[in-house]
C-alpha cells in the first residue's frame, strides 16, 4: 500500500519541480493578472477567454467583444477552447477578471508526467528507471520554450496518442482515438496535426499490418474524421475566407535544429549558432546534451547487443510512424533549408501551394512527434540494459539535461517574474480611463491597418472586457477578408471625419484624422485619444 502511493508522490513531486523551475508560482493565483498584459502573445490568449466568459455564445467558441462586430473565436485568439467550453456555464459565478494560465501550465506538466510515466513503465525494470525516463521525457527544451503561446505548451497530447499507438489493441479503438484528437481539436490545431499523423499512422498500421484485420474498423475512424471536422468547425476553422500571411517557409526548422540551441544563452553545455527570430523560436528543436548523450547511447547499444531486446516489439511497431513523420520533417523544414543559421538552399512553391500551406506557416513545430518518439526509443533501448547500468545511463543523461538546460529554465521563467508585481496597467495607469471607457460603448483602434502598441491594445481591452464594452479589432492568428475590409472601411470614415458619438477613439502614430476633428483631440498617458460625446451602453449579455 505504501509503495503505490510513494510512487505517485514521487512522479507529482516530479511534475512540480519542474513547474516550479519553469515558471514563477505567483501565476497560479487567477486573479492575478498583470502580468500577462505586457504586449506578449500570453496576455492574447487571457484575454480571448476572459472575453469569452462574458459574452460567449456556449456552445460556440465564438466571442463578439474583441473585434466587434465581427468577433473572433478562441481559436483565433490563440484562447484555450477546452477551457472556454468547460467554464462558459459556470461564468456567473466566475470573477470577471480571471486567468487561468498558471493553472493551464501546471495541469500541462501534471498530464506530461502520467503519460510519459505510462509510456515508459511496461519495459523498465524497476521504479528507478520508469521514473528517470519520465523525466527525461519530460526535460524536452521545446515543452519549456512554448511559454509565450500556452496551448502549446500541451505536449502531452502527444505522449497521449503515443500511448494508444504502441498497443496494437488499444490502437484499434475509435474511442481512443476520438478521446485524444477531440481534445486536441479544442486545445490547437497544430496538436490536432501532430495527432492525427500518428492515428494515420496507427490505421495505417492495422489496415496493412494486421493483413486487413482493420477494415472492419475503418467504418469507426471514419466516424473519429467526421466528428474532428465538426469540432473544427466549431472552433470557426471553416469561418473564412482568410487573408493568407504568404510567410509560409519563414518559421522552419533547421537541419542542426536538434543540436544547434539556436539562442546562445539557453545552453550550459553545448555551442550554438544565433538563428533569426523565426527559426530560433519556431523551429526551435535542441534536444539538450542529457538527451543527444541519450540517443547516441542507444543507437550504439542497439550496435553492440544483439539478442531479443525489452520492448523490442514496441521498437518495430514505431516503424509504422516513419511514413507520417517524414512528411511532418519536411512540412518543418518548409521552403528554406537553414544550416548554422544560413540558409543553404530555398525550394521555389507556386503562390497558391504557399497560400494553401499558410495555416501551418510556423511549420518548425511540427517535428516535435518525431522528438519525443525518438526519445522514447531510446529510453526503450536503454531499457534493455541491466536493472543498475540502464537506471546510471538515464540518471546520467537526466543529470547532464538539467546541467545543459538551466540557463533555458532561467530565461522561460524570468517571463512570468513579473507576476510578483500585481499591478494592472502599467502602460495606462491613469484612473481616468475607468470613466473614458465606461463613457463608450466601444473603443476603436487606430491605424486599423497593424498592431502598433500591443500593451496598449491589452490594456484597454482589458478595461473595455471589464466594463462589459466592445473593441473594433483585436490580435489574432488569422483574420478574415470581411474584418480586414470593415476595418479599412473604419479607417476611411475617421479620414473623412465621420465618427460614432458612442466610440472612444485611440488614436496611434500613423492614424489619419480629419483636420475637422482635431481639435477633440486629447492625451491621457501618452496617448492620442478622441472621447465618446455620447454614453454608450454595455454589451447586451455580457454576465
Amino acid at each position: 500500500m505504501f509503495a503505490p502511493i510513494a510512487r505517485g508522490l514521487s512522479l507529482i513531486a516530479l511534475a512540480l519541480l519542474a513547474f516550479a523551475a519553469w515558471v514563477h508560482v505567483a501565476i497560479l493565483d487567477p486573479t492575478n493578472v498583470g502580468w500577462l498584459l505586457r504586449g506578449q502573445d500570453i496576455g492574447q490568449s487571457a484575454l480571448g477567454l476572459a472575453a469569452y466568459l462574458r459574452v460567449g455564445a456556449w456552445p460556440s467558441t465564438h466571442q463578439a467583444m474583441l473585434g466587434a462586430p465581427d468577433g473572433a473565436t478562441l481559436l483565433f485568439t490563440d484562447s484555450n477552447p477546452l477551457l472556454g467550453l468547460l467554464l462558459r456555464p459556470f461564468a456567473a459565478w466566475l470573477p470577471p477578471e480571471i486567468q487561468l494560465i498558471g493553472l493551464w501550465l501546471l495541469a500541462c506538466l501534471m498530464l506530461h508526467v502520467l503519460f510519459a510515466w505510462l509510456l515508459v513503465r511496461r519495459t523498465a525494470p524497476d521504479f528507478l528507471s520508469a521514473w528517470l525516463g519520465t523525466a527525461l521525457l519530460t526535460m524536452l527544451p521545446a515543452l519549456f520554450n512554448r511559454i509565450g503561446h500556452v496551448n502549446l505548451c500541451a505536449h502531452w497530447l502527444i505522449l497521449w496518442a503515443l500511448w494508444i499507438f504502441i498497443d496494437p489493441r488499444r490502437a484499434r479503438s475509435p474511442l481512443w482515438w476520438a478521446a485524444v484528437l477531440g481534445v486536441a481539436a479544442l486545445v490547437h490545431v497544430y496538436l490536432l496535426l501532430m495527432v492525427a499523423v500518428i492515428w494515420a499512422s496507427a490505421v495505417l498500421a492495422a489496415l496493412v499490418g494486421r493483413e486487413g484485420v482493420g477494415w472492419r474498423l475503418l467504418p469507426g475512424h471514419v466516424l473519429v474524421m467526421m466528428m474532428i471536422v465538426g469540432l473544427v468547425a466549431l472552433n470557426g476553422g471553416f469561418a473564412g475566407p482568410f487573408e493568407s500571411t504568404g510567410s509560409y517557409g519563414a518559421f522552419p526548422m533547421a537541419i542542426d535544429a536538434l543540436v544547434n540551441p539556436a539562442n546562445p544563452s539557453y545552453t550550459a553545455l553545448l555551442p550554438s549558432t544565433a538563428e533569426t527570430n523565426g527559426q530560433g523560436f519556431e523551429g526551435f528543436q535542441y534536444l539538450g546534451a542529457g538527451l543527444l548523450a541519450l540517443v547516441t547511447a542507444a543507437i550504439a547499444i542497439l550496435g553492440v547487443y544483439r539478442a531479443p531486446v525489452i520492448g523490442q516489439s514496441t521498437l518495430r511497431r514505431l516503424l509504422w510512424l516513419v511514413p507520417g513523420f517524414v512528411v511532418l520533417t519536411l512540412l518543418a523544414m518548409s521552403t528554406h533549408i537553414t544550416f548554422q543559421g544560413q540558409v543553404v538552399a530555398r525550394i521555389p512553391l507556386d503562390q497558391r501551394m504557399i497560400d494553401g500551406l499558410d495555416p501551418i506557416r510556423a511549420s518548425g513545430r511540427l517535428f516535435w512527434p518525431i522528438a519525443y518518439a525518438m526519445v522514447f526509443a531510446a529510453i526503450l533501448v536503454v531499457h534493455r540494459l541491466s536493472t543498475r547500468r540502464a537506471a546510471l545511463l538515464l540518471a546520467a543523461a537526466l543529470a547532464l539535461q538539467v546541467m545543459d538546460i538551466a540557463p533555458l529554465l532561467a530565461a522561460t521563467r524570468s517571463v512570468t517574474e513579473g507576476a510578483q508585481d500585481r499591478t494592472v496597467y502599467r502602460r495606462t495607469p491613469d484612473s481616468r480611463w475607468d470613466a473614458l471607457v465606461a463613457q463608450a460603448a466601444q473603443i476603436d483602434f487606430h491605424p486599423t491597418s497593424h498592431v502598433q502598441d500591443l500593451q496598449l491594445l491589452q490594456e484597454l481591452s482589458w478595461r473595455a472586457m471589464h466594463a462589459c464594452r466592445s473593441t473594433n479589432r483585436t490580435y489574432v492568428a488569422r483574420e478574415s477578408r470581411r474584418s480586414r475590409a470593415r476595418l479599412a472601411s473604419e479607417s476611411t470614415m475617421l479620414a473623412a471625419g465621420k465618427v460614432e458619438p458612442t466610440h472612444l477613439y485611440i488614436l496611434s502614430e500613423g492614424a489619419i484624422v480629419h483636420p475637422a476633428l482635431q481639435p477633440r483631440i486629447r492625451r491621457l498617458d501618452g496617448v492620442a485619444i478622441l472621447p465618446a460625446t455620447r454614453s454608450g451602453k454595455p454589451i447586451n449579455g455580457c454576465r
